[in-house]
């Protein structure tokens, strides 16, 4: 009956736990992969939601999907071992504040603020097969210790979706379509970012104040307003694509930046581009640059000329 099963499971499969159950919540859960002879697709949306005695959580091998919000606020939740688990939704595990470790290996889609606000969360199975990562996914989970190096599958990060991830140490990103704004933003131990990726958002690494060096590769064609600013160890940009566009204010405060990184093919230095830039002892202005956008140098305090080209047009 009803209040003699723990789990309640329905016609799409979903598998939800049965709130009239009079046994004992369990402080472990096992999410079978069968129930009553019926095969479990996924874990329904809301499903375990506020269920605060639970710590540990293991998943069958063919239960593919973790609902929307489906353990929001299992605050004493520790541990999770995904199982086959492909795809994880919106807010499933949101303010899971114990957590600290998830073991996965089917994982391709998880979706926005599926692991906010776990700030102990420190292992996470990021690699092979994931293909996008939501708005505000990982946000402030500022124990994650991992090197986010995704494969080329990966095509969407969402804004905000590694935010305050202070012990991020790496992001190579090999070929996406977009990264959402304020993506990697105050990730203070990345050193190093090697991104492939058409459209990158505005301040999608501001804050990275360890950041030394950034590579973008040849599909990479728009980078984002403020992109940089507050990077206060970058030294070196690269591109392999010589028609990367700039936006307003991409280099602001980059204190340590000497010789300004501009893309070969560029023929405008966007408005506030190096604001900032104390130790900038290069302007970078060259004949092929037709227009200055206001206050591109401003607070330069180590460059002290610039050559202005006749081809100059415009200067702010």
């Amino acid at each position: 009956t009803s209040k003699e099963a723990p789990w309640l499971w329905f016609s799409d499969g979903m598998l939800s736990y049965n709130a009239d159950y009079t046994g004992d919540v369990p402080e472990s859960i096992t999410i079978p992969d069968t129930f009553d002879g019926k095969t479990v697709e996924g874990i329904a949306d809301e499903g375990f939601v506020h269920m605060e005695k639970i710590t540990q959580l293991t998943v069958g091998r063919k239960v593919s999907r973790v609902g929307v919000r489906a353990f929001e606020g299992c605050t004493s939740l520790v541990q999770i071992d995904l199982g086959g688990v492909e795809e994880i939704s919106y807010g499933a595990f949101d303010g899971c504040a114990s957590l600290t470790e998830v073991v996965a290996g089917e994982i391709t889609q998880i979706g926005a603020y599926a692991f906010q606000d776990c700030r102990l969360l420190a292992a996470f199975p990021l690699g092979e097969g994931v293909i996008s990562i939501g708005a505000c996914a990982f946000q402030n989970c500022g124990d994650l210790q991992i090197s986010l190096v995704l494969s080329a599958d990966a095509s969407k990060i969402g804004q905000n979706a590694f935010e305050n991830c202070a012990a991020l140490t790496q992001i190579v990103i090999p070929d996406a379509d977009s990264i959402g704004a304020g993506a990697f933003q105050g990730c203070s131990s990345v050193t190093l970012a090697e991104i492939n990726c058409l459209n990158i958002g505005d301040r999608a690494l501001a804050g990275c104040s360890a950041l030394e060096r950034a590579a973008f590769g040849g599909k990479t064609l728009t980078l984002g307003k403020e992109l940089f600013a507050g990077c206060t160890s970058l030294t070196e940009v690269t591109y392999e694509n010589e028609n990367t566009a700039l936006s307003e204010g991409a280099f602001l405060d980059c204190i340590s930046l000497q010789t300004p990184p501009l893309p070969a093919g560029i023929s405008a230095i966007p408005p506030h581009l190096f604001a900032g830039c104390t130790a900038l002892r290069d302007s970078g202005i060259s004949s092929q640059i037709l227009h200055i956008g206001d206050g591109a140098y401003e607070g330069c305090s180590a460059l002290t000329q610039a050559h202005i080209s006749n081809n100059t047009e415009t200067l702010g």
